[in-house]
């Protein structure tokens, strides 16, 4: 059996093995970092099976000695209730008692606030003068700003956050030890945070969800806890990477680039296309699920108590949904992609990450007409260990 996740992928290239398997007629088994055997899917109505079917437990993949792929917070034995790990009713409840905060009317209402932050980085940049680093001056500081503001996290310790976080998804960069470390410092702060804001709540999340209750549900002091590291964690590690790989996307790609500067009404659709194009930039794609009965699915029967692992990425480049999928097309319609996942655990902060997406490009393109890389795309260095691929920088002249 293949060892999964595959060698060699990249945002800029789809992995030929995952291709191949496209053209397979059934799912097909791997192993994973776990050393678990799974099944692995990749057609998009095979991922999007796996993941809206409640008998793919997301839940029974957290219990000791069961297969994973990611990072060991998400990892079996890590004792934790994380939202993204649960099934039905402690997700439903959980998530009906948050969605409010990211609803699309309070999304909307960022928009100037983040407009600001993209604009004031910016700025930075351009008084800095090239090269400058994409990463580290916009990719990186923009969603860690917005997402710890919307929290309540003072800007004096985002940058704690942000290495705390970058080891938190550590799959092979950092050893075990360093890993539970970052977790125990993150999580004790955010618990002396949630202290200090139960005595003086501020016009913010975590003062919102310290009191969020459906009828008498109200959160536990765990699962509070564990709901602000998970919210901090996704909420600027998917962004980060997508900023730099959809910018590298378009920089080589100048026909489309040059497409959307003449048509910035493509910005929102450029966007979708972008999150379908580039290869786990957007969290990596892949989960364990457990199947607590016989499915069939895939060409293959599913018995209970088997792993499934649907790739995300493959199905978004599904030759059966997506009219020639290795190609850019920024104007993509219908663009049924997967990148945000489908079910229960669709991405509960996606219209959080298109904005920002939507306000970097657009404020990105306005500023550099005449952007391009600073060093020959073979010399990017990519961030290696970790559950979600991204460039490490993206230097730039204009």
């Amino acid at each position: 059996m293949p060892r999964f996740p595959f060698p060699g992928e990249s945002v800029l290239e789809f992995s030929p093995e995952l291709r191949r398997l496209l053209d397979q007629p059934a799912m097909t088994k791997v192993v994973l970092p776990s050393g678990h055997w799974a099944w692995l899917a990749v057609r998009h109505e095979d991922v999007r099976a796996v993941s809206t079917d409640r008998r793919f437990s997301r839940a029974e993949a957290t219990r000791p000695g069961s297969p994973f792929v990611g990072a060991l917070v998400v990892a079996p034995g890590a004792g934790l209730p994380l939202i993204s790990n649960m099934d039905p009713p402690e997700h439903t409840r959980l998530r009906k008692l948050i969605a409010g905060a990211f609803s699309p009317r309070r999304v909307e209402d960022m928009r100037p606030r983040i407009e600001q932050i993209v604009a004031e980085r910016l700025d930075a940049v351009v008084a800095a003068g090239p090269p400058a680093d994409l990463v580290a001056d916009l990719a990186v500081a923009v969603p860690i700003t917005v997402i710890s503001e919307l929290l309540g996290v003072p800007g004096t310790e985002q940058a704690r956050i942000g290495r705390c976080s970058d080891v938190v998804i550590s799959v092979s960069g950092h050893t075990a030890e360093q890993v539970q470390a970052a977790r125990d410092e993150m999580l004790g702060y955010l618990g002396e945070l949630l202290a200090a804001k139960r005595v003086h709540p501020g016009d913010d999340l975590l003062s919102a969800l310290i009191v969020a209750r459906d009828g008498e549900d109200l959160l536990s002091e765990l699962e509070l806890l564990l709901l602000a590291g998970f919210l901090l964690v996704s909420g600027h590690e998917t962004s980060r990477n997508q900023i730099g790989s959809m910018i590298l996307i378009l920089l080589e790609h100048p026909a489309e680039l040059a497409r959307l500067r003449a048509r910035p009404d493509l910005l929102p659709a450029a966007v979708e296309e972008l999150l379908r194009y580039a290869q786990g930039a957007a969290g990596g794609g892949f989960s364990v699920r457990i199947a607590t009965a016989d499915v069939e699915v895939g060409g293959v029967t599913v018995r209970a108590g088997e792993a499934v692992v649907p790739a995300r990425p493959a199905a978004n480049r599904d030759p059966a949904v997506f009219t020639d999928p290795d190609r850019l097309d920024i104007a993509r319609m219908p663009n049924p992609h997967l990148t945000f996942g489908a079910g229960i655990h669709f991405c509960l902060g996606a219209q959080l990450a298109r904005l920002e997406l939507q306000i970097v490009l657009d404020a990105v393109l306005r500023r550099f007409p005449d952007l391009r890389l600073a060093v020959p795309t073979t010399e990017l260095q990519w961030r290696q260990g970790l559950t979600q691929r991204g460039l490490a920088a993206l230097p730039v002249r204009w």
